[in-house]
């Protein structure tokens, strides 16, 4: 929901508690944070800022997303755009998390978000952006900062839906091994891939692999593909 406000000086936002390049993330009141962007993304005059406006616009509307944290309350003045309101998650990013995760539970959170990605696609939401500091989990996975997404309806829904999948997974593989993933897996079943490669790992190391500690101990050893 758009909310129109004259300065950002009437939100009386609490500290800062982290950003990134483009926007400055604050207390705002209990369960809810505080997205405000810098000056580059504020200007309205701007075709590119309104560009950006729109995406976060479409993604704040679309209905059942599932672990996908967006604005519920887009704050702008008639000129200038300041920033929105999301739920707080207590959950830490993908980098953070410990090693003695089980494999098996960061899975289940992937697939959890399988419906999310689902209708961000149908939407012909195009994501960008995709890497561990906005991927966050609590034995839920999280997506977070999809403000430079790209939305056209000459995409088609089932491509993107496809590339959004791959960038989360590897991401996911690349903090669980430590290394990149090129490969392609087919039929979105990345589960089953996952699930051969921990028993591949398991019987040509002697031990049950289960987190990701024991993958990385493992997998540089492994010709597995």
């Amino acid at each position: 929901m758009e909310k129109y406000i004259e300065s950002i000086d009437e939100l009386n936002l609490g500290r800062k508690i982290g950003g990134g390049s483009c926007s400055g993330v604050f207390y705002m009141e209990p369960g809810v944070l505080f997205k405000r962007f810098n000056e580059d993304y504020t200007d309205l005059s701007d075709p590119i800022n309104v560009e950006f406006f729109e995406t976060i616009k479409t993604i704040s509307g679309i209905d059942y997303l599932p672990f996908i944290i967006r604005g519920r309350d887009i704050y702008r003045s008639r000129d200038e755009l300041f920033g929105y309101s999301m739920d707080e998650v207590s959950a830490l990013e993908l980098d953070d998390i410990s090693d003695d995760t089980l494999i098996t539970d960061l899975m289940s959170g992937f697939e959890g978000l399988r419906p999310g990605i689902r209708n961000l696609s149908d939407n012909f939401v195009k994501t960008e952006d995709i890497g561990g500091d906005n991927i966050m989990f609590n034995g839920n996975m999280y997506l977070l900062d999809l403000d430079l997404s790209l939305i056209d309806s000459r995409y088609i829904p089932d491509e993107l839906y496809e590339d959004t999948r791959k960038k989360v997974f590897k991401s996911l593989f690349k903090r669980i091994t430590g290394t990149y993933y090129s490969g392609n897996i087919s039929n979105d079943d990345y589960l089953a891939y996952m699930s051969q490669l921990v028993d591949y790992l398991s019987n040509s190391s002697g031990f049950q692999v289960k987190t990701i500690k024991d993958v990385k101990k493992t997998y540089k050893k492994t010709t597995f593909n």
